[in-house]
């Protein structure tokens, strides 16, 4: 697996500045193509221009303060990524599946945990497919079982609303503010009660979250 990692101070102050241009330059002749991971050192960084350098690539970002200790970040994540299980994943869920996160699905490296959450519209039994690379060979993993009618486990729902918050809050973060994200956040956060950077003034953690509309796994 290819891996690029790239310390910086995190803001470009020579030649192209424009985060959004440099990323796409890196695209380009990207064919490998390598991850680029990315420790932002600091406290002034430009953080959509990581988030979306590293994202793009499959690749993970950490940011470091100046008070922290780089070496032994370093140290994990050179201790994670020696030791790659599988690359390029993706799902094959059959009908209707929707809204399904992490997006895209990243690598795995031993002892990592991939928990992979979405929602769908037709249930029934379903043969769900993982499929990636293993030592440059393709594997397919079968997972099957029965999506129920309706119901389900309230905390499943609600770690997947988590993880679209997640998901749109960071989509904010690297292409600014857009009402139609942030209204979807509010309305995810308020009917299952999870604090946002929006609606922190809105949860009321001892009500009993909103029952399930349509269905999630």
């Amino acid at each position: 697996l290819g891996i690029v990692v790239f310390l910086t101070d995190g803001l470009p102050t020579v030649g192209v500045r424009d985060g959004k241009r440099i990323v796409a330059g890196a695209k380009r002749p990207n064919k490998a193509p390598m991850r680029v991971f990315c420790f932002g050192v600091g406290f002034d960084q430009d953080v959509p221009f990581l988030d979306e350098l590293a994202v793009s690539t499959r690749a993970s970002r950490e940011y470091v303060t100046e008070d922290q200790d780089l070496e032994a970040t370093l140290v994990r994540f050179f201790d994670r990524v020696q030791q790659p299980a599988l690359s390029d994943l993706r799902m094959e869920w059959g009908v209707g599946a929707r809204d399904v996160y992490p997006n895209p699905l990243p690598d795995l490296f031993a002892g990592d945990q991939l928990v992979i959450v979405g929602r769908y519209e037709e249930p029934g039994a379903r043969a769900v497919k993982l499929l990636g690379t293993r030592l440059g060979q393709p594997v397919e993993f079968v997972y099957e079982g029965s999506w129920p009618e309706k119901g389900g486990v309230a905390a499943v729902a609600r770690l997947w609303a988590q993880r679209k918050i997640d998901f749109l809050v960071a989509e904010i973060r690297r292409h600014g503010m857009n009402k139609e994200l942030r209204d979807e956040v509010v309305s995810l956060g308020t009917r299952y009660h999870i604090v946002t950077p929006y609606t922190a003034g809105l949860v009321v953690e001892d009500e009993p979250a909103a029952p399930l509309r349509g269905r999630d796994t």
